[in-house]
């Protein structure tokens, strides 16, 4: 899943610095082009209907607000100030958070990944609503020189990301090299019961996850031994991940 987000700041060197920052970050999140202060963000809000929106505290950029209950959507807010005391803008408006300037990235890691959850939440919940029933993909197929590939669900341990390819390891030891990015089949999994993006290089089958390490982070260990990382900022998610396998986790 890919997110919009737009940001909106008086100080053109700041909103590109958190831009950069959120780039490097978070690989879900697609910055649109900065909106710089409140004047016309209302309407620019309204056109491109961000799923998340930054806003550092000032008298113009507050003006954004006010699209807020013209969009059809409405986005995750996360308020931005120099001022600990603005802290309650953010309280005040229900938002999803508040970061303190000059941004550290732990603060900034920890109050994104909580509204990219919410997001994607909602996303999951709204594309439930909306779509026919249907039964889980059961295999896809990828192209080599020579042949296509049909590599079952079932089959699959994990994929990991190579420049613009992707490589895929099966259960029986195989690797199979495709041609396409990573997150073309983030794309084809996402939604598939036992699949998660781990991180900005890979997507797991749980189902054949057999321990999960904590004493690093996160690490999860496949039956045939190999490992796979959980990205700190993913830990959250991965966690209700594993509340949803309703396997008496706690």
């Amino acid at each position: 899943m890919t997110f919009k987000a737009i940001i909106v700041d008086d100080n053109r060197h700041e909103a590109h610095l958190l831009k950069e920052m959120l780039n490097d970050i978070f690989f879900e999140i697609a910055v649109l082009p900065v909106a710089i202060d409140g004047i016309g963000v209302a309407d620019v809000a309204c056109i491109l209907q961000p799923d998340l929106i930054f806003i550092t505290v000032s008298p113009r950029s507050m003006d954004v607000l006010v699209a807020l209950n013209r969009m059809k959507i409405q986005p995750e807010v996360i308020f931005l100030s120099p001022d600990k005391a603005n802290a309650a803008i953010a309280y005040e408006y229900n938002a999803s958070g508040f970061i303190l300037k000059p941004i550290e990235k732990d603060a900034l890691t920890t109050t994104v990944a909580k509204a990219l959850l919410n997001m994607k939440n909602r996303k999951l919940i709204t594309k439930n609503l909306h779509k026919p029933a249907a039964t889980d993909r059961s295999f896809f197929i990828i192209s080599s020189l020579n042949s296509y590939e049909i590599i079952k669900l079932k089959d699959l341990l994990y994929c990991i990301a190579d420049g613009r390819y992707t490589e895929f390891r099966l259960v029986d030891g195989t690797k199979l090299v495709a041609s396409k990015n990573l997150s073309v089949y983030d794309n084809i999994l996402s939604g598939q019961r036992y699949f998660f993006r781990a991180s900005r290089s890979s997507i797991i089958n749980f189902e054949y996850v057999k321990r999960v390490n904590k004493k690093d982070g996160m690490q999860c260990e496949f039956i045939d031994g190999s490992t796979v990382a959980v990205a700190k900022r993913k830990i959250m998610e991965f966690n209700q991940f594993l509340q949803s396998m309703d396997v008496g986790f706690e």
